[in-house]
């Protein structure tokens, strides 16, 4: 009995696939590499010449495998276009990550700058559109002046930017008055070490 059934089963079948009315099953493709630039942010908005601006970026891999991150953020001013690279970070497929590039502001001229990062494309990729990411303006100022009547850098580090320091006293991230500008040290916490650099730098002008 058991011999009969399974012979129907099997003729049904042969039937069915000559007849084409069984489902073809195909093996899917992998998709095409793809990687991205979501976000990015700088730590603050003025820095002090020669002090070190720290840029957060988050990269998305939109493909099936990973892929390495190869990102390069762009200060522009103007005709003056610096370009600092990042270390390269590796994603894993349909997966994101945020990773801090470490910008050296010691050869930047005073000013006024742009802030975009790009991915470099990999290998297969085709849709390059999302590789591009900007944000706003960073300052590169005198250390020390980080406001002024405007509540940006005038060019002068005085009493203004003693006065904003003090106010931010003892913060750190997520105080009420957190003010990232006022970090002089870029440490994390806004305390005597920045009166001591504005003071340090008190009277200099650009």
């Amino acid at each position: 009995m058991n011999k009969n059934l399974h012979e129907v089963v099997a003729i049904v079948l042969i039937t069915a696939m000559f007849l084409g009315v069984l489902p073809t099953i195909r093996a899917q493709s992998p998709s095409t590499p793809d990687v991205a630039l979501t976000v990015v942010v700088p730590y603050k908005t003025v820095v002090g010449q020669g002090s070190v601006l720290n840029v957060s970026v988050t990269e998305e891999n939109l493909g099936d495998s990973a892929e390495v991150f190869n990102v390069i953020v762009d200060l522009k001013s103007g005709t003056l276009d610096y370009f600092i690279p990042g270390q390269p970070n590796t994603v894993s497929g349909h997966n994101s990550t945020n990773a801090t590039i470490v910008c050296d502001t010691t050869a930047m001229a005073y000013g006024n700058y742009t802030l975009s990062a790009s991915v470099v494309p990999v290998y297969g990729e085709t849709n390059t559109t999302n590789n591009y990411c900007k944000d706003g303006w960073v300052v590169i100022s005198l250390v020390g002046d980080i406001t002024g009547p405007t509540g940006w850098p005038d060019g002068t580090v005085n009493m203004r930017d003693i006065a904003l320091v003090a106010r931010c006293i003892g913060s750190t991230p997520g105080s009420r008055n957190w003010n990232p500008n006022a970090d002089i040290n870029s440490d994390g916490i806004v305390n005597m070490k920045d009166i001591a650099l504005v003071a340090r730098h008190f009277g200099q002008r650009v």
